[in-house]
């Protein structure tokens, strides 16, 4: 099996599949991502903080969730919190 990049903390194992955590990534990570078998991306961040356009996921076969969350005091919602479960049950 192929090492996480650098920047990702080790892999959860999330029943026959893995969750991966990590920073922010950045466009030279997203080939890296799909070597690991990522097959969709979350991201919590404002969306002026995702450094990789969904075209570039899209490109590589992954699909990608944007929940904008402000950082510091705010949380994502319940009903983000759901949705993200959901998109990532369905990977």
């Amino acid at each position: 099996s192929l090492p996480p990049p650098p920047r990702l903390l080790p892999p959860l194992n999330a029943g026959s599949g893995c969750i991966l955590l990590g920073v922010v990534p950045f466009p030279s990570d997203v080939p890296r991502l799909k070597q690991l078998g990522v097959q969709g991306v979350v991201t919590l961040n404002e969306p002026y903080e995702t450094l990789v356009p969904m075209s570039l996921y899209k490109a590589h076969g992954i699909d990608h969730l944007v929940i904008a969350t402000r950082d510091y005091l705010f949380a994502p919602s319940l009903e983000d919190i759901c949705q993200a479960i959901d998109f990532i049950h369905r990977r």
